[in-house]
């Protein structure tokens, strides 16, 4: 995995999100110099602005401030390669556990067979599910 700096995570995500300096910019209400200090790096985005910016490049605040941009699959192929590791059921509850930041969210998830339309919207416009946007 490769760390990269802020202005990189930006500068990536903004080009995966297809948009412009002046998009991201008026996006997230700065202005477009304030933005262009950012993907520089001459300057860094407040915490209230990391969650504008993590919002609208459909990334996570984490991968921001890590300097990290985490790769996702589609359902379908994340299934296909966790089948692929052939990881034991046990291997695969320690991995889940491992990397799941709120496990009382996951764990209350898991109790509901099926999800109502409203429910997968909310899903789908949240952090839970960001590959599908």
């Amino acid at each position: 995995m490769v760390i990269l700096m802020i202005k990189d995570v930006l500068k990536a995500a903004r080009a995966n999100a297809g948009l412009t300096q002046e998009e991201i910019a008026t996006k997230v209400k700065v202005a477009k110099q304030t933005y262009l200090k950012w993907e520089n790096g001459d300057t860094e985005p407040k915490a209230t602005q990391i969650k504008l910016l993590a919002e609208n490049l459909k990334i996570t605040a984490d991968e921001i401030c890590n300097g990290k941009l985490y790769q996702r699959y589609s359902l379908d192929d994340f299934i296909i390669e966790q089948r692929r590791g052939n990881a034991t059921t046990d291997m695969i509850t320690l991995r889940t556990w491992q990397h799941i930041k709120d496990h009382a969210s996951y764990a209350h998830s898991l109790q509901y067979e099926e999800l109502d339309l409203n429910e997968m919207r909310e899903m789908h416009d949240s952090e839970v599910m960001p590959h599908l946007r």
